[in-house]
């Protein structure tokens, strides 16, 4: 469309510190606020605005933000903190260019950043739920922009302005699909979903505008910095373990720019090992405080350059091991690996940027292997209080991959196996694993260590044989251990989607629902790994082993399908009942195993893993052994509270009010059989239905029913609500003749429901 000549070509834009802040705050709330007049009608109360405060004669109205204004804002809170010159002002942002034709047209643009060497211009895709969202005809139209759009940004800057452009599309629950993925790899578009922001965000939270060179380094590795060109420093070369090594002295302005560290949080998980834990907001504080008094750290930062670099020796024999000379410091981008020290070089960010310019004391390697560069980080780290001890748990197993030691190899494909279900968009444990550094809550509740503890004991990708010196192949196990990784994340991430969608909200209150915490992914892999083993036992032409990942789900359904339904059918209450986090301590996995087994098994009673007959035998010990004590608590305080009424009532004299007289002869019959010494008090005897029949009795009923007033389940109408003391008066039969009948599951049921039911009106009555 035609623009207004008054407008800017790229407006409108935010430039000044207090525009940028001013709109930072804006941006910051999830509601948009409207003052009005105070009194009378106004039509924003009916379009979903809310009276948030009255201050004088004006009402604060706030209305939640769209959801796609809310992403929007999220992307642009993110290039503010890394310290953008120019941002987009506002959601109608435009880029004026010309057509093929001369003719101007304007375009929306939902993110655009600049500073002096780069031009990031992005568009923000979300979705309120992950499902698959075609993009083609988005990305063709900005395929066919970016010439335009370049040469737009050029003649509002000046020609000599030629920064590096960065086209992205932003998106949050988007499942990407292969053609689109593609098209935009292709047209060297960045895709940055939900999983980079979080990682960018946090980062930003702790770095400042020191996080640009990270998602720089992310986005343009490899590529040019103008500034850094002909940059050389005075140098030692030299030898260490038969690596070179330099040390010289830089400055954090240099080495902010080409350095980068390789933290776990983005890390792809089936490439080489990453190492470095995040960056602690406090630590940079404290750092840079002692920055700014004019402290300095005489211990070196430890590098690693990616390849070899140019060095003018000056001094010293070309055969010596120590040489002097000049050293010429990378000029790209993600060209300079920080192996320890992140905290110091980082410190820098946080404070004026005029001390970037103060010496920093290097060591740089050059050449190193990610494996060399992550020992050399445990061997300086490993004692200090400082380094996470999940972290060296994790580190051992990523250091581990593809050793000849069967239980080394098994936890480093297990790792991987983690790794790789965190990093699926949109998967079953995306955003739910706690990465190292980041704050976990109540939805992302799982922890690597127990996950990978999960995977191994599961038997799903092997196991270990003759003293742990052979590894056994495992359902899951592909022809190499990478093959093995990608087939069991493949397995596992559609096995644990069925179970999800059984029942979503429940799936995804992490800690709150019960289900999707440590405990209960470890107890769900054992059972997924029994549900292999049944079915290849059922079905002939099964073997898992040389099936394909979606084969061994399809084939495992059929008999996981009681389990589904329970989860999709059971009452949050009784599902925590049976499955409370508070009920399962450092046993829980096997015991929450066997539980969700049993569900199984009352369908199917041939599905019987290893120890659930013992488990369910053991189980119902328990029920019948807190059956007995139900039973006896609650006749004595059945008694108790009869006998206690009267007593007030009568005093000493109770007994003969109580009853009838064949009652309480028969009472005295029963006392007098036994021998003196073991005789009890009189009441003792008197039989439990004849304790409801003087509960029931008209002039004691409006005393008592506060009390015994249980309608059974079902059960209406009922004038006295009693009938469940003649279940229980046969119930204790069970337990005086107990080699003549058992308690059934149902009797079990019953037991535990009546107390809890007497429990509840005995609190009712205090």
């Amino acid at each position: 469309m035609a623009t207004s000549p008054s407008r800017p070509p790229l407006a409108p834009l935010v430039s000044t510190e207090g525009e940028k802040h001013a709109e930072f705050k804006r941006r910051r709330d999830d509601y948009s606020y409207f003052k009005v007049p105070a009194g009378g009608e106004t039509p924003y109360l009916n379009q979903g605005w809310e009276v948030e405060k009255v201050l004088k004669r004006q009402v604060r109205l706030k209305k939640r933000k769209p959801l796609d204004r809310q992403f929007e804002d999220l992307v642009w809170r993110l290039f503010y903190r890394m310290g953008y010159d120019d941002l987009n002002r506002g959601h109608d942002f435009t880029i004026q260019y010309r057509g093929s034709d001369g003719s101007l047209h304007e375009k929306q643009i939902d993110i655009f950043c600049k500073d002096g060497e780069t031009v990031v211009i992005g568009e923000c895709k979300c979705c309120d739920e992950y499902k698959p969202r075609s993009l083609s005809k988005d990305l063709a139209e900005t395929i066919g922009l970016k010439k335009a759009f370049a040469n737009a940004i050029r003649a509002h800057y000046g020609r000599e302005f030629k920064p590096k452009i960065l086209w992205f599309y932003f998106t949050d629950k988007v499942l990407w699909s292969k053609p689109d993925r593609s098209k935009a790899d292709s047209e060297n578009i960045h895709v940055m979903t939900e999983r980079e922001l979080d990682y960018f965000s946090q980062l930003a939270e702790h770095l400042g505008r020191a996080t640009k060179y990270q998602f720089l380094a992310e986005y343009l590795g490899g590529q040019k910095i103008p500034e850094m060109r002909d940059s050389k420093v005075p140098a030692i070369r030299g030898k260490l373990g038969g690596k070179v090594f330099y040390s010289f002295v830089s400055t954090a302005e240099q080495l902010l720019k080409i350095c980068f560290v390789n933290h776990r949080t983005l890390a792809d998980p089936l490439a080489l090992p990453t190492y470095q834990r995040m960056v602690k907001r406090a630590r940079l504080r404290s750092i840079g405080d002692y920055l700014k008094s004019g402290g300095f750290f005489p211990t070196n930062i430890l590098i690693n350059f990616d390849e070899r670099r140019p060095f003018d020796r000056k001094g010293g024999d070309a055969n010596n091991d120590v040489q002097f000379g000049d050293l010429h410091l990378p000029e790209r981008y993600k060209s300079a690996w920080i192996v320890d020290g992140q905290h110091r070089l980082y410190g820098y960010s946080v404070i004026d940027p005029k001390f970037s310019k103060q010496n920093i004391a290097v060591i740089a390697f050059e050449g190193l292997k990610r494996e060399e560069e992550a020992n050399l980080f445990v061997t300086i780290n490993h004692e200090q209080k400082s380094v996470p001890r999940t972290l060296l748990d994790e580190l051992d197993a990523d250091l581990k991959w593809g050793s000849t030691n069967p239980t080394e190899r098994l936890a480093a494909m297990a790792a991987r196996i983690v790794q790789t279900l965190t990093e699926e968009v949109g998967g079953p444990l995306f955003r739910r694993v706690i990465a190292q550094g980041i704050q976990g809550d109540d939805v992302m509740c799982l922890t690597m260590p127990e996950l990978k503890g999960g995977i191994v004991r599961s038997h799903l990708i092997g196991s270990l044989a003759q003293k742990r010196k052979l590894l056994v192949d495992g359902p899951l196990t592909g022809d190499s251990d990478l093959a093995t990784v990608k087939r069991a994340s493949a397995t596992i991430s559609s096995f644990l989607q069925n179970i999800r969608s059984a029942n979503p909200s429940r799936w995804d209150l992490g800690r709150e629902g019960d289900l999707s915490t440590n405990v209960g992914l470890r107890a769900l892999l054992l059972v997924f790994n029994s549900l292999i083993v049944h079915a290849e036992s059922k079905k002939k032409n099964f073997d898992a082993r040389n099936a394909e990942p979606s084969e061994i789900v399809d084939n495992i359904l059929p008999f996981a399908r009681p389990l589904g339904e329970y989860l999709r059918d059971e009452p949050d209450s009784s599902f925590r009942e049976r499955f409370g986090r508070t009920k399962y301590g450092s046993g829980g996995p096997p015991t929450y195993f066997y539980e969700l087994s049993e569900i199984i098994h009352e369908a199917d009673p041939t599905f019987c893993p290893d120890g659930l007959l013992e488990h369910i035998a053991s189980k119902d010990n328990e029920r019948i052994e807190a059956a007995t004590k139900t039973i006896s608590f609650i006749e004595n305080r059945v008694s108790d509270i009869i006998f206690d009424h009267f007593k007030k009532l009568h005093g000493d004299k109770y007994w003969n009010q109580i009853g009838t007289p064949q009652m309480r002869v028969k009472a005295y019959e029963r006392q007098q059989s036994d021998e003196p010494e073991k005789q009890l008090e009189i009441e003792a005897y008197l039989d439990f239905i004849d304790k409801k029949k003087i509960i029931e009795k008209q002039e004691n009923w409006e005393v008592f029913k506060k009390y015994f007033n249980i309608p059974l389940p079902g059960e209406k109408g009922q004038a006295k609500n009693l009938r469940w003391m003649d279940r229980l008066n046969e119930l204790r039969r069970v337990v005086a003749h107990s080699h003549k009948r058992a308690f059934k599951s149902d009797d079990l049921d019953f037991l535990e429901w009546i107390k809890a039911e007497f429990e509840k009106r005995l609190l009712e009555a205090v």
